[in-house]
């Protein structure tokens, strides 16, 4: 199953599996829109070509409906976890491949692991509308189709 994976999902398996400020590892990362802006800032850090997902202006800003579909394969395939409370999703590494998803991170390109390690130590511990203030702030073009106004 792992072997099926590209290396644009790998770098996301590896956002979702990388330590924040609270946890060494697979810090959980609260909601898809949380998931979907700390990778929007991925991008934009490393550009087109090291993190290959396409995003939109939508409804709550920039989206990336590759991101989902990735999200929804890890799930399905049992290799993220996705805890769900009151319409709310928690998503992290399933346990089982928390060492396979370390190895990962450490065979990233040396710029792609540092990017994808700070911005989720940056930002996993801002408030859901800390981020989206954060990104609509500074990337006020993705939220011409926004339903969210700040």
């Amino acid at each position: 199953m792992v072997a099926k994976i590209s290396d644009r999902q790998k770098m996301l398996l590896c956002l979702i599996g990388a330590g924040g400020t609270i946890e060494q590892k697979n810090e959980p990362i609260f909601g898809s829109v949380k998931l979907m802006k700390q990778a929007f800032l991925i991008k934009n850090e490393l550009g087109n070509n090291k993190f290959p997902y396409n995003f939109v202006p939508y409804d709550y800003g920039p989206c990336s409906f590759e991101v989902y579909e990735d999200l929804s394969f890890f799930i399905r395939e049992g290799l993220v976890n996705e805890n769900k409370k009151n319409n709310f999703s928690t998503y992290s590494v399933a346990s089982s491949y928390e060492e396979l998803v370390k190895k990962m991170i450490n065979n990233l390109e040396p710029e792609v692991r540092e990017v994808i390690l700070k911005i989720k130590k940056q930002f996993n511990k801002l408030s859901y509308y800390a981020l989206i203030y954060y990104v609509y702030q500074k990337y006020p073009q993705f939220t011409k189709a926004s339903r969210f106004r700040l």
